[in-house]
């Protein structure tokens, strides 16, 4: 199962933002409590399901409700520091994130 949509890059408070919500993190495995690892990089950002409390991020939401993953601050500005949009590739236990090379408009926007 692979799915793939595109974010907006948003602001709140100034820094840069990207949200990610809903059934498509439901299908790859991304429910509330789950941790994940994500190392970033200029153009890349991955996020892997991983097991046990020493991971540095928990996908957000309550246990009946949808998932949330809310990445904003340092880790956007680092891989994304010109991106108005990004390329979210779903699989199961993997989000692959990259800047943006469609130009359809953004399918989910960002909360400010």
């Amino acid at each position: 199962m692979t799915e793939r949509a595109t974010y907006k890059v948003g602001f709140n408070r100034g820094r840069r933002r990207i949200w990610i919500d809903g059934p498509r993190l439901t299908r790859a495995g991304f429910i509330p409590g789950a941790r994940y690892w994500s190392p970033v990089s200029l153009g890349k950002m991955t996020l892997t399901l991983t097991e046990g409390e020493g991971t540095a991020r928990k996908v957000s939401g309550r246990p009946t409700g949808k998932p949330i993953i809310d990445i904003s601050g340092q880790d956007v500005h680092d891989a994304f520091p010109t991106c108005a949009a990004v390329d979210v590739e779903f699989k199961a236990g993997l989000i692959s994130i990259r800047p943006s090379t469609s130009n359809s408009p953004p399918q989910a926007a960002i909360r400010s």
